[in-house]
């Protein structure tokens, strides 16, 4: 194990030490550390840390160990002041193992609640150059937006600059970090991030980073940014400097506040950072904003500096060629002080290729542009001619359409005049400008499968025409919902007899494990196991012959005998697999005249009710009325389709999603409730009239999926939206009663205690008169 540099603090003082085995005694004086220095054996406590103090790790150190004794000896100094040590390296070491100590093995109450258990100074032992980090930095989890985020293991020793933009005086859009984090979270209730998340992920397993052996570039650009990978090299990511040649973190701090509110960063989304650096910029958008983010970076050691210590995910590379990176994927783009480095040519290329990586509506700030390296109306044309090109130098199929505007950033970030006469702002003087692009609708999408008369989209819940039509620019979202009750499923052939029915459904169910069997083609059934994903009697299984047994046991009316060892050990050798989440399409279903979703495409519900190939086939008899009531012309019959299918199939996942409850309060009042206010299943297996349905069975409707006759969902002359408008009547109707129930029995309560109270004061008082002379 070694650490390059000799402890990496005195890598300036003594650059030939670098590739000296740390641990080994025998070079202590390489390090001008002497054996013995005021009652300090730098040996032993080499030793000591050594064997306690893992990289990467917290110290394991004991307060009676030797190596700590003799660190709270070399720190605590003396009556005359601290000793003088030549051994700084030593020293300083002490001071970390003291420090990691008292701070993260015996915090106070208030320190470890904002740390907690994952706090560590790590890496550790003897990466002593990390002390500026601990000095210059603060974690990020410490004020995080997420906050079920805050302990995991993709925030452990993540940090941004300790520094506070809105007290700079620099930077015109004052926020405290405290209300951009309250105000993220506010934005964190909103239902919609959960589909935002579900996109970022899916979006983030499809990037791979390049690999790169070694990385070169031409002579000219390479002298540009040496300077960088001499900043990186020497560490100066772990403080206010960053990339940058004196410090002027709360700038680029202000920058990044100003630039999330221009291009309206919002929980769960993506963003491109090109010419990311440090990284500093995505950890400050991932804190306050709760945005995850992918860094593009030529440097390599700012690139590593990034992907131990900010948030985000970091790919070492020349951006010039952004091939890689998959198309429609981002929802923003940022660049600041990066692309004018390139010539015009790659200016233009690289604008264009970064435009082409975002979704369709989404938008992207380049910043700090110069304008006698490229102006603002060169970049105006670089995009008004994109497509001719992209050609021209085989960039891509097509180019891109965008809304443009640019922007001085003398009258972007600060907050007034005045800032541009003060030092360090030659940022925001001219001619420096800023670009803010909005990408529009994809031309390369006409003239290609919208060609054909029509196209439906049936293709489930993960539809790929759904996405398609998202790149066209029709405003298909789905909004997905977290699986509140998850279930799981395996499947499992089972074998008939001659005499058996395989026309009928079969389902037993014992100990919250249904095992419904579903006649197929081939004449048998096939058994759907469903089971909780915790439960380990069927997760857990290990062989075919476990399987059997736990299932005798569960279900010995069932036919498992006749079910083959071979299936038996296919079953338990099968994946689990997850039922499909609430997710509904919408505002559009549909792009003009051409396309139009169908089915689980814009409706996905669990298969309890049995309302999801039904409402599927529902799709197809409504998109028929619409056909005939427009004469089959498809540019106004498919937008009528849109008005009333949206909102019926929104209804439709809301409804159901309501009686998919964990089994807690919001349970009781959304699925116990309303089967107790409406019809009951008797033992006999006839439903029985509710209260209300049985005194005014005029007024009062079954419920929405369970009822004595049919459920209004069953109702073919009914939609979903008036079935749940009728029954949200109804539940104000029997609200209404039940309270001024409640309010007679009370005020009869009251009269009739009134009443006892005054005779008993009647019978039990004491004649006045007798006390009378």
């Amino acid at each position: 194990m070694e650490l390059r540099g000799c402890w990496l603090l005195i890598l300036q003082v003594f650059p030939g030490c670098a590739g000296i085995p740390f641990c080994d005694p025998e070079y202590l004086s390489a390090v001008g550390c002497p054996e013995v220095e005021h009652g300090i054996d730098w040996q032993v406590f080499l030793e000591g840390t050594c064997e306690k103090c893992p990289p990467n790790e917290p110290c394991q150190l004991d307060f009676e160990d030797t190596a700590f004794q003799l660190a709270q000896v070399a720190t605590a100094g003396g009556a005359e002041g601290a000793p003088h040590f030549r051994c700084a390296p030593g020293l300083l070491s002490t001071m970390i193992i003291i420090a990691q100590y008292f701070l993260v093995k015996e915090p106070t109450p208030e320190v470890a609640k904002i740390l907690g258990t994952g706090a560590s100074l790590a890496p550790f032992p003897f990466y002593t150059s990390q002390y500026s980090r601990y000095a210059n930095m603060v974690p990020m989890n410490l004020l995080l937006c997420n906050t079920q985020q805050s302990s995991a293991p993709s925030m452990y020793n993540r940090y941004v600059p300790r520094v506070h933009a809105e007290d700079s005086g620099f930077c015109g859009l004052v926020y405290t970090d405290d209300q951009l984090v309250r105000r993220c979270r506010s934005l964190r209730q909103n239902a919609n991030v959960l589909a935002r998340v579900g996109s970022t992920l899916d979006s983030l397993e499809r990037i791979q980073c390049p690999a790169f052996e070694e990385l070169k570039v031409e002579e000219g650009l390479g002298r540009k940014i040496q300077k960088y990978q001499d900043r990186a090299n020497q560490l100066q990511c772990q403080d206010s400097r960053g990339m940058w040649h004196e410090a002027m973190s709360d700038i680029h701090k202000c920058v990044l506040i100003t630039v999330g509110h221009w291009l309206r960063f919002r929980p769960g989304e993506l963003v491109l950072d090109w010419g990311s650096g440090c990284g500093h910029k995505l950890s400050w958008a991932k804190m306050l904003f709760d945005v995850e983010g992918v860094g593009v970076e030529i440097q390599e050691p700012a690139v590593r500096w990034a992907q131990s210590h900010s948030a985000g995910m970091f790919c070492h590379g020349d951006g010039r060629n952004l091939s890689w990176l998959p198309e429609l994927t981002f929802d923003h783009v940022i660049s600041y002080a990066s692309i004018y480095h390139l010539e015009k040519h790659d200016q233009c290329s690289v604008g264009i290729q970064l435009v082409r990586k975002l979704k369709i509506g989404g938008r992207a700030f380049l910043g700090w542009n110069h304008g006698p390296v490229m102006s603002n109306w060169e970049w105006l044309r670089c995009f008004e001619d994109s497509h001719e090109f992209v050609k021209e130098h085989d960039i891509a199929a097509d180019g891109v359409e965008v809304d443009f505007d640019a922007v001085e950033d003398g009258y972007l970030f600060p907050p007034n005049a005045n800032v541009l006469e003060e030092k360090r702002t030659f940022l925001y003087q001219y001619p420096a400008y800023s670009i803010f692009l909005t990408r529009q609708r994809l031309r390369e999408y006409e003239g290609s499968w919208l060609d054909v008369d029509l196209v439906l989209g049936c293709d489930g819940i993960r539809s790929a025409v759904r996405g398609a039509l998202q790149a066209a620019g029709a405003r298909v979202e789905q909004t997905r919902f977290q699986d509140r009750r998850p279930i799981v499923y395996r499947v499992l052939a089972i074998p008939t007899g001659k005499e058996d029915s395989t026309e009928l459904n079969y389902s037993v169910r014992k100990d919250n494990v249904p095992w419904p069997a579903l006649p197929n083609v081939e004449g048998d059934l096939l058994g759907v196991v469903l089971f909780r994903p915790t439960d380990e009697r069927i997760e857990g299984l290990k062989s075919g012959a476990e399987a059997k047994k736990v299932f005798e046991e569960l279900f010995p009316e069932w036919p498992t005998p006749m079910i083959t060892d071979e299936e038996w050990d296919n079953f338990a050798a099968r994946k689990t697999r997850q039922l499909p989440r609430f997710a509904y399409a919408g505002p559009e279903l549909n792009l003009g005249g051409k396309c139009c979703l169908l089915g689980d495409a814009i409706h996905s519900v669990k298969p309890f009710f049995g309302l999801g190939l039904n409402s599927g086939f529902e799709d197809i008899s409504v998109l028929d009325q619409c056909l005939g009531e427009c004469d089959a012309e498809l540019s106004k019959a498919l937008p009528l389709y849109t008005r009333r299918r949206a909102p019926e199939a929104k209804c439709l996942v809301r409804c159901q999603r309501r009686f998919d409850q964990a089994t807690d309060l919001a349970f009781a009042l959304a699925f116990v409730l309303p089967i107790v206010l409406e019809p009951r299943l008797l033992k006999s297996g006839k439903r029985d009239d509710s209260i209300f349905r049985k005194l005014l069975p005029s007024v009062f409707a079954p419920g929405l999926l369970v009822g004595d006759s049919a459920a209004l969902f069953q109702d073919g002359e009914l939609s979903f939206t008036t079935a749940e408008r009728r029954k949200r009547r109804d539940r104000i109707l029997q609200a209404m009663i039940i309270c001024g129930v409640l309010s007679l029995l009370g005020a009869g309560a009251f009269l009739s205690l009134r009443t006892v109270a005054r005779l008993l004061w009647r019978c039990l008082s004491p004649p006045v008169h007798g006390w009378l002379p």
